[in-house]
């Protein structure tokens, strides 16, 4: 337990610490999201913040390890990897097949060490790509992509510890750490965004964390999940409805649900964030019940169709009363 408080705190204090001088560097080398018609911001914002969250994970490993804890070696070599290349995507705009094979190879190698077979490689090849694009996918509003990070954590690293997978405990510690030292920089209103890097950071602490723990101990993976469901079912119906509607899959688009209910119902963007994280917090709670799986999916598909159901309230609460 030492070595988790060391961790946490070493994470979130580098964080702390580095996010101002990320943002003047940022702002100074011109690296800024500028609003655009497919944006949800109005201001240009300096993009990469992830970077410091990055280091920050770095540092609380190292100072984790000197108070008795463990490093997985594999794991964290897959993160830092997917880490770089969210980085470059960043500074040079790496092509989306690039993007897509650093995953797929990072999964495959990251399966492939859980037991060497064919089966296990194609798993990892799977998994990472998911998980790491759904959070990509989603990290559009304030606070959503830590709060995320915040909830996942908390509720996995129990479930770490009761399987005795130390090594795991402490990846999901920093990153804890890390994330709720960039959440005053994002939440309520954003003086940086995390960018691809810290995308691709916390997406693939997340993928390569299911991944390598499920390997081990297959009783946890519906639980080890379940905070995450909601950033999956938003992606996965978003693309299932673009494509049946013809839409270009790799154009930017605001059409999540998220995105519906900032953007065309009018909630802020930390209200949408905070109410993500509390289903996701729900979603962790719901599983250890006995139809876990069933009240998730009914709280997830609420969620989903919420955007719909306000936006059809509001007319008809504005035509009764014309």
């Amino acid at each position: 337990m030492r070595s988790v408080i060391v961790g946490v705190s070493t994470s979130a204090a580098i964080t702390a610490a580095l996010l101002p001088v990320t943002i003047r560097n940022l702002r100074n080398a011109g690296r800024l999201d500028r609003p655009n018609e497919r944006s949800s911001h109005v201001i240009p914002t300096p993009r990469g913040g992830g970077i410091a969250c990055a280091v920050g994970m770095m540092a609380g490993i190292g100072a984790a390890r000197l108070a008795g804890g463990s490093i997985p070696i594999g794991p964290t070599m897959g993160v830092a990897a997917l880490t770089l290349v969210g980085h470059a995507d960043d500074r040079t705009e790496l092509s989306a097949g690039c993007r897509l094979g650093a995953q797929i190879l990072v999964g495959a190698l990251n399966g492939d060490k859980q037991g060497v077979s064919v089966a296990n490689s194609l798993r990892g090849a799977l998994v990472v790509p998911s998980l790491v694009n759904s959070f990509n996918f989603m990290d559009g509003i304030n606070g959503i992509s830590a709060g995320q990070v915040v909830v996942w954590s908390v509720s996995a690293i129990p479930l770490l510890r009761a399987a005795n997978l130390k090594g795991l405990v402490t990846l999901n510690s920093v990153a804890l750490g890390s994330s709720l030292a960039f959440l005053p920089w994002n939440i309520p209103g954003a003086r940086v965004f995390l960018g691809d890097v810290g995308s691709y950071l916390y997406g693939s602490t997340i993928a390569i964390t299911w991944l390598s723990a499920t390997s081990s101990d297959r009783r946890i993976a519906f639980r080890l999940l379940s905070p995450y469901f909601c950033y999956l079912a938003d992606t996965g119906s978003t693309l299932v409805r673009r494509t049946f509607e013809g839409q270009n899959l790799m154009e930017a688009h605001r059409s999540h649900a998220y995105q519906r209910l900032a953007d065309q119902v009018g909630v802020q963007h930390w209200h949408v964030a905070c109410g993500v994280s509390l289903i996701s917090a729900l979603s962790s709670v719901f599983s250890r019940a006995k139809h876990g799986g069933v009240l998730t999916s009914l709280l997830v598909a609420g969620y989903l169709v919420s955007p719909r159901v306000i936006q059809a309230y509001g007319a008809n609460a504005q035509a009764s009363l014309v």
